[in-house]
């Protein structure tokens, strides 16, 4: 009798993790707009944290975690003092796992405290959902070579400069925009694992570098 109550109690365990994984999968984002729609249906009341943003994605893919603070610096909520820096800061950690091969990514709890009105949020996510739909049609999977080693790696490095950048460019109005649009390319590319769009992020990249430089040395 209590080997059968053991069997039973194993084979209830397995079938909720099953359905646990397929939950996770079935979530999974496929475009940007299903990101923006995943922010507002996983947070609630009056403040934000990024902790409630991040966990939103409870797949501990790259690509989505990447996007969440990408977009955070590149939108209007890049203006709101802080945001840049942690995005840099959070950016940087993913980023670094990222290019060292890290199979789940980690984040220090005190940079996920930070906090933010969720009216931004929403404001932010309305302005953009025009423009996300008419790019989630031309993603899809494609050149997915591209979002695999050695090349993931060589995004990771991309990404990683970009958001070192933001803590210089944090220092200008809105001058974080091209490093964080940067990674947003970069990172929808992994989500959607267009390697096209990947390879777009990559040259878009180059461009940012030129950029940024001009800013400040010329």
């Amino acid at each position: 009798m209590t080997i059968q109550s053991e069997e039973l109690t194993s084979e209830l365990a397995l079938s909720k993790q099953h359905s646990e994984n397929e939950t996770a999968q079935n979530s999974q984002p496929e475009n940007l707009t299903s990101v923006l729609d995943q922010m507002l249906e996983g947070t609630e009341g009056d403040e934000v944290s990024l902790e409630s943003l991040m966990h939103v994605f409870q797949s501990r893919v790259y690509g989505p975690l990447m996007l969440i603070p990408a977009l955070l610096a590149s939108a209007p909520t890049g203006a709101i003092p802080g945001v840049a820096i942690l995005s840099g800061l959070i950016l940087a950690s993913l980023s670094l796992q990222l290019l060292f091969f890290q199979e789940h990514p980690w984040l220090p709890a005190r940079l996920l405290k930070f906090q933010f009105p969720r009216k931004k949020l929403v404001s932010t996510v309305e302005y953009l959902r025009p423009f996300t739909r008419k790019t989630d049609r031309y993603l899809k999977p494609r050149l997915v070579f591209l979002v695999q080693p050695p090349f993931l790696q060589v995004a990771a490095a991309i990404c990683l400069i970009h958001s070192l950048l933001m803590f210089p460019l944090a220092l200008l109005p809105f001058a974080v925009l091209l490093p964080g649009l940067s990674i947003v390319i970069i990172s929808l590319g992994l989500t959607s694992r267009d390697g096209f769009l990947m390879l777009i992020g990559l040259m878009f990249s180059v461009g940012v570098f030129f950029i940024t430089g001009y800013i400040y040395f010329a």
